[in-house]
């Protein structure tokens, strides 16, 4: 199969070159049909180099695989696995028949829900039905799922960042477990003054970020293959510190998948509240095993016991909860949860998120502020 580097499948133009060969093939001097008939694939040859924007594409793997209710699947890669995680990944986009949007997932093989989704940007005035999706540039100032626009607007809330001159925010932030790269890509986008470090362990994730998810390496964005609770408690002795620290690793033990068991024990938390600035946050993405909320209430418990104040955002779309805790101390716990409420709103509204999955409301958990989160 043959595509233009915008991904629209093309037709071979050999039409005048094979009316030639008819043509001339009525010769009867065999020795002259035999020189025509090599001149006219040295000719075709030709033609198709000198196509700059021809690009020859032989995966047989790609297609479609399934049809879902209002969703077309293409398998783009799939059965790449880790030495290190022993996971194995599978890569596809997925077309919204209605809406025509296109987004790009990566799953693991032995979980029902997507690791990461991004938008894809269509060729221009081309169907996603008539083009190969494979070729289409990732939309990172789009965010697909609902916990990942919580995440990147609770440091809003707590007001760790601001909205006003945010362009100009010149923040450290760490960024622990990739999956496609879309929180450090969309902040790389929004925040070009952010120093942006991110931590994965498996470097197939990495190698499939930047083949598939359009991960870039910027100037203000710097990758490391290491494992996350080794890199904090290795910031954490060399006294690094930073603004955020967004964590979200998952793993396959205990009742919760994320974060890894390794995120929950009381010496890792320890080392979080070193390496946090004294009006930093950190941010966990939490989702439990099973669809229960103990494991999650556990957990939430946990961290109130070593933060001064935490906060929770539960999501109604997704089982997610998004936990964010602070080494700041509230003096006066009800007014501040007025405050988190209105600048968490302001900023889920500016980023748009409202419109595309709903009214959230943040809530402290401790510092006076109790719940059944406890």
């Amino acid at each position: 199969m043959e595509y233009d580097r915008n991904g629209s499948r093309i037709a071979k133009n050999n039409g005048l070159i094979t009316a030639s060969i008819m043509a001339l093939v009525i010769v009867k001097n065999k020795n002259f049909i035999a020189v025509v008939c090599c001149n006219a694939f040295l000719i075709q040859l030709l033609y198709y180099l000198s196509q700059d924007r021809a690009i020859l594409v032989e995966d047989r793997s790609y297609g479609i695989v399934a049809n879902e209710g209002q969703q077309t699947r293409y398998v783009i890669e799939s059965g790449r696995c880790s030495d290190v995680t022993k996971n194995c990944y599978i890569v596809y986009d997925d077309v919204d028949i209605l809406t025509n949007d296109v987004n790009r997932y990566l799953l693991l093989q032995d979980v029902r829900e997507p690791e990461t989704a991004v938008r894809l940007i269509p060729a221009a005035g081309i169907k996603s039905k008539e083009s190969d999706s494979r070729f289409w540039k990732v939309n990172h100032t789009h965010i697909n799922t609902q916990y990942v626009a919580v995440m990147l607007t609770v440091p809003f809330g707590v007001a760790t960042l601001a909205l006003s001159d945010y362009m100009n925010h010149a923040a450290d932030v760490l960024i622990v477990g990739l999956g496609g790269g879309s929180m450090n890509m969309f902040l790389a986008s929004h925040f070009p003054k952010m120093a942006i470090t991110v931590v994965e362990l498996d470097p197939i994730v990495i190698d499939i970020a930047y083949q598939w998810f359009g991960l870039e390496e910027k100037e203000n964005v710097k990758i490391i293959t290491s494992d996350g609770v080794e890199f904090i408690r290795g910031a954490a002795d060399k006294s690094s510190l930073f603004d955020i620290v967004m964590i979200d690793a998952c793993g396959k033990e205990g009742e919760i998948t994320c974060p890894a068991i390794a995120f929950t024990q009381s010496y890792f938390i320890e080392n979080l509240k070193k390496i946090l600035k004294p009006t930093g946050v950190a941010v966990l993405n939490v989702l439990p095993t099973d669809d229960v909320t103990e494991p999650v209430k556990k957990l939430v418990r946990k961290y109130n016991e070593q933060f001064p104040t935490c906060s929770v955002v539960r999501l109604f779309r997704e089982m997610n909860t998004v936990l964010s805790c602070q080494i700041l101390e509230l003096s006066d716990p009800h007014t501040s949860q007025r405050l988190i409420s209105k600048q968490f709103q302001n900023s889920w509204e500016h980023f748009g998120f409202s419109h595309q999955f709903g009214v959230m409301e943040m809530v402290l958990t401790n510092s006076g502020k109790q719940n059944d989160s406890n």
